[in-house]
């Protein structure tokens, strides 16, 4: 059992939902022998009913008290929460359609098939699965994750090298990539264009189509409604996508395609040369 502090409130009296205790603010998190990625729906779909998850920063509060109070240490805790997460999402399992790691799981599988080349950079990496299932099956690839949050970075940078992973993260900003110009094969943009606005999601896309070389690779949910406790801010249908895609690669992409498959896809080819 955990205690974390969450946001807001659900009255006085003591709610019980299938994962947490709840009185007041104060949330207790009944934690799963196997704590995975998949806390992430739990604490939406429980928590943000009762007004405990009002926004991104409540959600991570929760999510990160829940995680380090699992174990007697914090790095036990989240090297288990990795090893977790990870050893779901290496199936990939088409079968299994609820839940975050199940999903995802389908998403990098699928990533995995449409990298092209050798060198692959993931933009908005946050906790670095897709980086370092990579580097897994891409035998001799570089790959590099970068996010803004230098505690996600430093995170994910530290279970790399517990797992002697080659995958490589560094602190970057996604409108301001700090790579030359096509110095990766493929950019990878993997729901993150729903956390920005209409005007950052163009020049993050722009900036993603100016370091790869040969292929960006986009994917975001399809939602009614952006989910504030994700930190959402857009929505996007496959057509959004599609349209979005030819106005800021119409000068250097070959092939442009958009399909839906646990979301919306964007794949962007650039010219050779």
């Amino acid at each position: 059992m955990t205690v974390v502090n969450g946001a807001g409130g659900a009255g006085t009296g003591l709610v019980e939902t299938p994962n947490f205790r709840v009185l007041g603010a104060c949330v207790e998190a009944r934690t799963p022998r196997r704590l995975d990625n998949d806390l992430a729906d739990a604490i939406v779909s429980e928590l943000a009913p009762l007004g405990l998850v009002p926004d991104l920063d409540a959600f991570e509060r929760i999510f990160t008290r829940t995680v380090e109070n699992s174990a007697p240490t914090p790095g036990l805790a989240w090297n288990s929460f990795y090893r977790n997460t990870l050893a779901r999402l290496r199936g990939g399992d088409r079968k299994q359609a609820d839940g975050s790691v199940a999903t995802f799981g389908r998403i990098y599988a699928d990533i995995a098939r449409l990298v092209e080349g050798r060198t692959v950079l993931d933009v908005g990496s946050c906790f670095g699965f897709l980086p370092l299932l990579l580097a897994e099956r891409l035998m001799g690839a570089l790959v590099v994750g970068c996010d803004l949050s230098a505690a996600a970075v430093a995170l994910a940078d530290r279970v790399a090298r517990s797992l002697r992973s080659r995958a490589a993260f560094v602190v970057a900003d996604a409108g301001r990539l700090p790579f030359r110009d096509r110095a990766m094969d493929t950019v990878t943009l993997v729901h993150l264009l729903e956390h920005l606005s209409p005007a950052q999601g163009r020049r993050v896309l722009c900036e993603a189509l100016r370091v790869a070389d040969r292929r960006v690779l986009v994917a975001v949910p399809v939602e009614a409604m952006p989910n504030p406790a994700f930190g959402h801010v857009r929505t996007f249908r496959v057509a959004d996508l599609a349209a979005l895609g030819a106005a800021v690669g119409a000068a250097t992409v070959s092939r442009h395609r958009a399909w839906e498959s646990d979301g919306a896809w964007l794949q962007l080819d650039r010219r050779a040369g």
